[in-house]
């Protein structure tokens, strides 16, 4: 499990919307950036669980961490979640290297 994660407990994902490319752009790694840098941009705050939520995401999904497992390369994390918020926003998508807008109507 992730260092972080396993000492939290707890974690939030968040849903980005159009407009948002250099934020995914960061935590991606299509641009090299410290944790610093990622979590820089003014968007970013504290949510109910004291974990970073995103307040131009359509959504952010806050919760505890109820189980973990692996499957080959990868961490699978099955959270109980504690905190939905929802923006009416349009989404952010990233298909054939291309970040594209799908509109929410």
């Amino acid at each position: 499990m992730n260092k972080v994660f396993e000492q939290n407990g707890t974690m939030c994902v968040n849903v980005l919307s159009a407009g948002q490319d250099d934020i995914d752009a960061l935590f991606a790694g299509i641009k090299s950036s410290t944790m610093q840098e990622r979590f820089a941009d003014p968007s970013w705050i504290e949510g109910k669980l004291f974990q970073p939520v995103n307040k131009n995401a359509i959504s952010s999904l806050e919760g505890v961490i109820a189980k973990q497992d692996e499957l080959g390369t990868h961490n699978l994390y099955f959270v109980k979640l504690k905190h939905i918020q929802i923006n009416e926003r349009d989404a952010l998508l990233y298909f054939n290297r291309k970040f594209k807008t799908l509109n929410r109507d």
